[in-house]
C-alpha cells in the first residue's frame, strides 16, 4: 500500500494503478491458475484457505454455482487493506480498497472469463469483505 500511495503522490491514481499492476496478472496467473484449472472455482480457490491463514488472512469461500455458472463467494474476515492502513500508521476512516482493487484487476486480466465482482468492503464500513467470482459453464456435448 505504501509503493502505491507513493506511486499515485507522483503519477496519479491511474497511472499509479498501472505501474502497481506491472507484473501481477502473470503472478496471480500462476497462483491461480492451477488452483481454478481442473476444479470448480470454490474448491479451487478454498485450497488458498490455509495459506492464507498462515499468513493472518480470514476468509472462506462458499458455492454459489448454478447450472450456467460455476462461482464462489469470498468471504474475508480480515481486510488486507485496513490492515496495511493500520501498518501505516493511518487511522480506520483513511484505508481505501487499493490492494482488493489491484487484486481484483489482475485477476481479471489474468482470467478474461472471470467476473469478479465487489460486493462488501470493510473499507466501506461493512462488517466483512465479499467478492464474488463467476464463469460461465462449459457446455460439454
Amino acid at each position: 500500500m505504501r509503493q502505491y500511495l507513493e506511486l499515485r503522490e507522483r503519477h496519479g491514481p491511474a497511472e499509479a494503478r498501472e505501474i502497481a499492476l506491472s507484473g501481477l496478472p502473470e503472478r496471480q496467473a500462476a497462483r491461480l491458475g492451477p488452483l481454478i484449472g481442473s476444479a470448480s472455482l470454490a474448491e479451487g480457490l478454498s485450497a488458498a484457505v490455509p495459506g492464507l491463514a498462515a499468513v493472518g488472512i480470514t476468509t472462506d469461500f462458499v458455492d454459489v454455482s448454478t447450472e450456467a455458472e460455476d462461482a464462489a463467494l469470498e468471504i474475508m474476515l480480515t481486510c488486507t487493506c485496513r490492515v496495511a492502513a493500520e501498518g501505516l500508521g493511518l487511522a480506520e476512516t483513511e484505508a481505501e480498497p487499493v490492494l482488493c482493487e489491484l487484486d481484483l484487476l489482475a485477476t481479471e486480466r489474468a482470467f478474461p472469463d472471470l467476473d469478479v465482482r465487489v460486493l462488501a468492503r470493510q473499507t466501506d464500513r461493512r462488517n466483512v469483505c465479499v467478492f464474488r467470482f463467476a464463469r460461465p459453464r462449459l457446455e460439454t456435448t
